[in-house]
């Protein structure tokens, strides 16, 4: 998410958590790809989807209804702090399961050029998604 922080900016003081969100989004994006090569060993896909998938779920509502009480709220802090708190947990949970998951099953059911073409698909609609998200 690159435009975490513009995202955060309007519910966090700038000049506290400014410089800070993005690089934390970024840590908490990286990390669990590392421990989800052992958990898929260890538990398999399907129960790795299935819970993942479920926390998160929990996770995005809990992130909905902290910005529809931030909304609501002269101070916007807490409310900021619990939204970014449920990211985190969705991105966690996201690269541990989905993320992950999904590129080693294409790479077991594509042909080569099957998976070139799924690729340059993804790269392009998230290139499209980071021009457009910040102007929606």
């Amino acid at each position: 998410m690159s435009f975490g922080g513009q995202f955060f900016s309007g519910v966090l003081k700038p000049e506290i958590y400014g410089n800070w969100i993005q690089p934390i989004i970024g840590i908490f994006n990286m990390l669990p790809v590392i421990p989800a090569y052992f958990l898929l060993q260890k538990y398999g896909r399907k129960s790795i989807l299935w819970s993942c998938t479920l926390g998160i779920a929990i996770a995005l509502v809990c992130c909905g209804v902290a910005q529809i009480l931030t909304a609501n709220s002269d101070d916007k802090t807490a409310g900021g702090i619990a939204s970014l708190s449920f990211l985190i947990i969705y991105i966690i949970l996201f690269e541990l399961s989905q993320g992950p998951v999904t590129w080693v099953y294409c790479t077991e059911i594509m042909t080569e050029q099957g998976l070139t073409l799924a690729l340059s698909v993804n790269q392009l609609l998230t290139f499209l998604t980071q021009l457009l998200a910040p102007v929606l």
